[in-house]
């Protein structure tokens, strides 16, 4: 895993600390920047004591039941370490279950 990945996700958690929002993490298992942004995030997550739902690996043939995962759980906030078209896929098909985060925030991977 690249150091810079791991930084970007721990800066993210950071950026979120002291919120007692509820968080979702959505990220791709054959993507080593996603694995990064994942691991960095949810390390420090955790030192910090943030309430992470979920963290939900994404099959890419199942973009209509990861929609209905993150409905389910109605995280206030989402963090996509995602493809730009696979995070637009997601993003239509949790739009169309009526699902919408406070906060949606997307890494965009290569």
């Amino acid at each position: 895993l690249k150091q810079s990945d791991v930084a970007k996700g721990a800066d993210t958690a950071q950026a979120l600390a002291g919120s007692e929002e509820s968080i979702a993490v959505v990220w791709l298992e054959n993507d080593l920047c996603s694995q990064g942004i994942r691991w960095g995030f949810l390390s420090k997550a955790k030192e910090l004591g943030l309430k992470v739902l979920k963290d939900v690996k994404l099959d890419v043939g199942a973009i209509a039941e990861c929609a209905n995962t993150l409905r389910e759980l109605n995280a206030d906030t989402v963090i996509l370490m995602l493809p730009e078209e696979t995070a637009k896929r997601l993003w239509e098909a949790a739009a169309e279950m009526r699902y919408e985060p406070r906060v949606l925030i997307v890494y965009v991977l290569e």
